[in-house]
């Protein structure tokens, strides 16, 4: 049974798709592996597919930090040293 792997989206840098997005869907197996090419249109469909989640997951991200940064004004001791 052939399983997703990865997906990845790329900006290209030169040629004819410069600026715009291309990516690549790789699957495992049992057999063996396979990836398709993803034209620059599918690689912006699926950005868009997880342009919410995305932005969910960014707001998540600055409330931690935001919390961080005021229980450390709060309680200097609390600084974390490495």
């Amino acid at each position: 049974m052939m399983e997703f792997d990865t997906l990845t989206l790329t900006r290209v840098t030169y040629g004819v798709d410069k600026g715009r997005l291309v990516g690549r869907i790789d699957f495992r197996g049992l057999c063996g592996a396979m990836s398709l090419s993803l034209s620059p249109e599918a690689a912006k469909a699926m950005l868009a597919l997880v342009a919410d989640q995305m932005v969910i997951s960014a707001k998540e991200v600055a409330t931690g930090l935001t919390a961080e940064l005021i229980e450390q004004a709060v309680n200097p001791a609390l600084e974390h040293n490495e």
